[in-house]
């Protein structure tokens, strides 16, 4: 089919934003109406059929994009539900953790007040203990001097007792002579001196024992009795002592345990603090969905973008699609042809029809791009 050739501008060369110009969208939808109106056959030139095969061209060309939009969109949405479920993930484990270590607090609290509170049993105990010790050692210096006392009244006795017994033995020998010598009874003499011998015997024993033995011996039943109880007193208080320290060095065990704990916690503590993988791979991941949002933002400019473009591009196909109707309505030549500037060069009805056909295709391609463009905003949002 001939048509009309002329050339296009540098301005529309570079046009990417728009497939055909509004001008000459003006242009061209006029003269087909004055064509139309007219009784004389139209047709389109070949200027027009070339940019409606740019504008299918480039309608591919945006379709392809926005393919790839959608697949590199579904990638993102993936990529970004795992990392959410990451995120989340994390963020589950920084809380139990946080929550662990806020147990441990409150274990560690509880163990210093614990501790502190054992402390100060143990020191009331230790002061006690000190005190009873005090008042044993004055106790024992007491006993000891009073101990000493009953030794130097012994001895003070003792002495006395011998020198009484001494001046009592030489009174029974001058009193035995003296009975020896009178003119007695044989009876009565005898009875006499048998009872001067008892006597006699009896101071001899008596001083033969404070002779022989030491004087701390001679006891008496009083102080041995007081000294019974205090010893017994003494041995209560060492069991009192014995038991009291047993319980101090359990005490002193468990604070021992404790502090261990407490050591051990505060090393944990420590860790967890000092884990900076866990902080870089968490501000990594903070990062990277930040990224992703950004991303995010972007594509939907861009399917913003492309779905303004393929609106623009339905409605220059619209306008088109009403101008070949009314083309249709008009009535045709003897021989079956459109003209447009001359009536001398005819056109086809098969190329009217192949540009039927690609119109059509144009529109079901757009609304399919439409279709999959709307998906892939619902699947986004």
């Amino acid at each position: 089919a001939r048509t009309k050739k002329r050339s296009t501008s540098n301005k529309r060369k570079k046009s990417h934003s728009r497939t055909v110009l509004e001008d000459d969208e003006n242009t061209l939808v006029r003269m087909l109406n004055e064509r139309a109106a007219s009784d004389r056959d139209v047709l389109i030139s070949k200027e027009q059929y070339d940019e409606l095969k740019l504008a299918n061209s480039k309608l591919k060309e945006a379709k392809a994009r926005a393919n790839l939009a959608e697949n590199q969109l579904a990638e993102l949405q993936l990529e970004h539900s795992q990392l959410t479920k990451e995120n989340k993930k994390t963020k589950a484990e920084l809380n139990s953790l946080q929550k662990q270590h806020e147990h441990d607090q409150v274990l560690i609290k509880e163990l210093k007040l614990s501790t502190s509170k054992h402390n100060k049993e143990l020191e009331e105990k230790e002061a006690s203990r000190n005190a009873q010790q005090k008042q044993q050692a004055k106790a024992l210096a007491k006993l000891r001097s009073s101990l000493a006392d009953i030794e130097k009244l012994m001895n003070y006795r003792a002495i006395s007792a011998k020198r009484h017994l001494n001046k009592a033995t030489r009174v029974l020998t001058q009193h035995q002579r003296q009975l020896e010598d009178q003119a007695l009874p044989k009876p009565t003499k005898n009875q006499f001196s048998k009872n001067l011998s008892e006597l006699k015997e009896y101071f001899e024993s008596v001083l033969e024992v404070l002779t022989n033995q030491e004087p701390e011996d001679y006891n008496q039943d009083a102080y041995c009795e007081q000294l019974e109880i205090e010893n017994k007193r003494l041995q209560e208080e060492m069991t009192q002592l014995k038991e009291s320290e047993n319980i101090t060095s359990k005490y002193k065990q468990t604070i021992e345990r404790m502090r261990e704990q407490i050591q051990v916690l505060k090393n944990r503590l420590s860790d967890l603090q000092s884990d900076e993988n866990s902080k870089k791979e968490i501000e990594e991941k903070d990062n990277k969905i930040s990224m992703l949002e950004k991303e995010n933002e972007l594509l939907n400019q861009h399917i913003n973008y492309l779905q303004s473009s393929l609106n623009e591009q339905a409605g220059v196909i619209d306008h088109l699609k009403s101008v070949i109707s009314s083309f249709s309505a008009s009535p045709k030549a003897s021989n079956g042809s459109y003209y447009i500037d001359s009536p001398k060069q005819p056109q086809d009805d098969y190329e009217e029809d192949q540009l039927r056909k690609e119109i059509d295709t144009l529109d079901d391609e757009i609304q399919q791009l439409q279709s999959s463009l709307q998906r892939a905003l619902a699947t986004h949002c």
